[in-house]
């Protein structure tokens, strides 16, 4: 399947490039398909978590540890279910606070008064 896709990808981008007359920057016969050994995700909804764990983890080759996932194959399923939330909030986090997003301060703000309350609530509640 992957050479259908490769061969189509390859014959799109090598028309683009004469449409707009320029010369190809690389050579698609030096592509190589790696298949890095990644964890099996648990279930069917959690494909994103793992793509973008894997690109942020990726260093470049086959090699890549996946240090997010260190250890996955010996953890019970509730404790992948808790892993696989934190990386999600994580993730989640990340986005919101990031620096390219227009509305990170008020992310940021809204969250610090959020656990403020919860504190206060847990320290009247006690």
């Amino acid at each position: 399947m992957f050479d259908v896709w490769f061969k189509e990808v390859e014959a799109f981008v090598i028309e683009l490039y004469k449409h707009w007359k320029m010369a190809m920057p690389f050579d698609f016969s030096k592509f190589k398909w790696e298949t890095p050994k990644i964890p099996t995700q648990p279930d069917k909804d959690n494909c994103g978590v793992f793509c973008m764990k894997f690109l942020a983890e990726w260093e470049g080759d086959s090699k890549t540890s996946m240090d997010s996932f260190k250890d996955w194959n010996k953890l019970k399923k509730q404790d992948k279910v808790a892993k696989l939330m934190d990386l999600r909030i994580g993730i989640c986090s990340t986005i919101l606070t990031h620096c390219s997003n227009s509305k990170a301060e008020y992310v940021v703000n809204k969250a610090a008064s959020y656990y403020q309350e919860m504190a206060q609530k847990l320290q009247h509640d006690v």
